[in-house]
C-alpha cells in the first residue's frame, strides 16, 4: 500500500472549544470526528494544502501559524 501524506489544522478558542467535524454517515469510518484537513498534492507544502483543504471543505481562508505537533 503507498503511503499518502496528510494535514490537518487545529482551531482553539480562548474558552478551550476547538473545530471538529464529524463524518458523513456513507464515509469509511462514519460518525467518528475529526480535524479539517487532507491529503498533500504532489510538490506541494504542507501549510499550502492545509489552507486549500479549509478553502474547499470549509469555505474560508486561513493563516497557518505553527509548526507540526507530530
Amino acid at each position: 500500500m503507498a503511503m499518502m501524506r496528510v494535514v490537518s489544522g487545529l482551531l482553539a478558542l480562548p474558552d478551550g472549544r476547538i473545530l471538529m467535524g464529524q463524518r458523513r454517515r456513507n464515509k469509511l469510518r462514519p460518525s467518528l470526528y475529526e480535524l479539517p484537513g487532507g491529503k498533500v498534492e504532489p510538490g506541494e507544502r504542507d501549510e499550502t494544502a492545509l489552507a486549500r483543504e479549509w478553502r474547499e471543505e470549509l469555505g474560508v481562508e486561513i493563516r497557518v501559524v505553527g509548526g507540526p505537533l507530530a
